[in-house]
C-alpha cells in the first residue's frame, strides 16, 4: 500500500511456531515470539489482517474504501474500523498541521498509515494472550516489545539506494516497546524511532514531507529520528545517539 526507500530487517530464531510469516495489505509480516509457540494467536490476527484487507485495499474493487469512493457506501454503514483509522488520521492531520494527510483531491487514502495501526493491533492481541516478547516486522515498520533475544531487540535499517553505506543498529537501553519505521523519496530518505508503530510511522511520512524541517516534526511528536535530505546531507535528533550503535555518515 506505500514503499519506503529504507528496508528494515531483524534477524530471527527458528523455535517451532516461534516464527510466522503473513502476506496481507499489500505487504509481508513477520511476527516473532521467541520461546513460545504463537501459531493459535497468530492465526487470528493473520485472519484479522486480512478482513483489513478487505477494508483498505484499494488493489480489490469491492474494498470498503473503494466502495466509498464511487459512492456505492455509505460513512454510516462503513465498518468500525474505517472509522477508527479515518479519526485517527484526522487527530494525526490536525497535529503534524496538515503534514500528514489520508484525504487526498475525491478519496480518502489512509495507505500511510494502515499497516502501522495493523502492527499495533497485532501487538496488542499479542499482549491479550499473555506474550509479552515479540517483535513484529514488515517492510519499513517494525513494533518490538519486552527483553527478545539475547542481547536484545535490534533493528537494522539499510538504504538500498547507497549499498556502501553502513546499516544503522537501532535497540533500546533496556526492554521495553520500541517502535522504528522508514520513508524515503525523491532522494531523501529518514528513520523515526518511538515507542507505538502507528504514530511513528505516520510522524516518518509527515517528516519527509517537510523536507528541511523533519527534525523539528520528529522531535515535535516526541520520537528521535536519523535521515539523509535530498542534497545527501546526513542528520539525526539529539535523542537518536542513545538509541542507535551505528549512525549515518
Amino acid at each position: 500500500m506505500k514503499q519506503s526507500h529504507l528496508v528494515i530487517t531483524a534477524t530471527f530464531g527458528k523455535e517451532p511456531g516461534a516464527l510466522h510469516v503473513v502476506r496481507a495489505l499489500g505487504t509481508t509480516f513477520s511476527v516473532y515470539t521467541p520461546g513460545v509457540d504463537s501459531t493459535r494467536v497468530v492465526g487470528s490476527i493473520a485472519a484479522e489482517w486480512r478482513e483489513l484487507e478487505d477494508l483498505f485495499s484499494p488493489g480489490l474493487p469491492d474494498s470498503e474504501i473503494n466502495r466509498l469512493r464511487r459512492g456505492t457506501l455509505a460513512w454510516s454503514e462503513a465498518d468500525n474500523r474505517l472509522h477508527s483509522v479515518a479519526l485517527a488520521c484526522r487527530r494525526l492531520q490536525i497535529d503534524t498541521g496538515g503534514l500528514f494527510s489520508a484525504w487526498h483531491p475525491g478519496w480518502f487514502d489512509p495507505g500511510d498509515y494502515v499497516s502501522g495501526w495493523a502492527i499495533r493491533s497485532a501487538a496488542a492481541a499479542l499482549y491479550a494472550c499473555g506474550i509479552p516478547n515479540f517483535c513484529i516486522s514488515s517492510d519499513g515498520e517494525t513494533q518490538t516489545a519486552g527483553h527478545g533475544p539475547k542481547g536484545g531487540w535490534r533493528v537494522s535499517v539499510a538504504d538500498p539506494a547507497r549499498p556502501d553505506d553502513p546499516s544503522t543498529l537501532v535497540s533500546l537501553p533496556s526492554p521495553g516497546e520500541l517502535a522504528v519505521a522508514t520513508a524515503g523519496g525523491s532522494g531523501a530518505s529518514l528513520t523515526v524511532v518511538g515507542d507505538a508503530i502507528d504514530q511513528v510511522g505516520a510522524i516518518a511520512w509527515a517528516a519527509l514531507a517537510a523536507a528541511d524541517g523533519a527534525p523539528q516534526v520528529v522531535r515535535a511528536a516526541g520520537f528521535e529520528a536519523f535521515g539523509r535530505d535530498a542534497a545527501g546531507n546526513s542528520w539525526w535528533t539529539s535523542g537518536m545517539p542513545a538509541l542507535a550503535t551505528t549512525l549515518p555518515e
